[in-house]
């Protein structure tokens, strides 16, 4: 009990490949996120030439994975990949655009290991931090982007200017330690 023998699997993978997905189910959220690929490199490009000395981690490429279940969005800090929620009509959770999903997740691809790791940042603070990063960066580009109710709003304060993210870790090691 609770366990698959070998048949189960072959049943299970055989429902999966002709029931369970359906590349259809997946192409119109895949048409807009390829429409907004140009203007996700062009941020992208913005960020790698900040090159914050505190180590702001850029990737090559970015595999887009798409998904029918689970969160909005979500990442992988150790292969840049990140997965995007969508539905049949091409609707994504919070967003009609994806540029703003996608480059929260690139967002926070970039300070994992240099700042929320580093520095223990709870989840909160954490998604405070990468869309008070993401508005300084991209408010003009992104007019609907919105800061989440989550962590200190005080985050927000700290970091007010966008020259402030050049001391990431130092102001958020005091903001932390108070």
């Amino acid at each position: 009990a609770g366990s698959l023998d070998d048949d189960d699997y072959v049943t299970l993978q055989t429902f999966l490949q002709t029931e369970g997905y359906r590349d259809e189910d997946y192409l119109k959220g895949y048409e807009k996120i390829s429409d907004i690929l140009p203007s996700l490199e062009k941020m992208v490009s913005v960020l790698e030439a900040q090159n914050y000395e505190w180590g702001f981690r850029v990737y090559d490429h970015y595999p887009i994975l798409l998904t029918l279940y689970g969160p909005g969005g979500s990442y992988d800090p150790d292969s840049g990949t990140i997965t995007m929620l969508t539905n049949t009509q091409g609707g994504f959770r919070q967003y009609s655009n994806p540029l703003n999903t996608l480059i929260h997740e690139v967002v926070h691809i970039g300070i994992e290991a240099s700042v929320v790791r580093r520095l223990s940042v709870p989840h909160g603070q954490k998604e405070r931090l990468v869309d008070t990063f993401v508005k300084l960066h991209f408010a003009e580009a992104l007019p609907d982007y919105r800061v989440q109710q989550m962590g200190d709003p005080e985050i927000d304060e700290a970091f007010s200017e966008l020259e402030s993210l050049r001391w990431l870790p130092e102001i958020m090691s005091d903001f932390l330690e108070r």
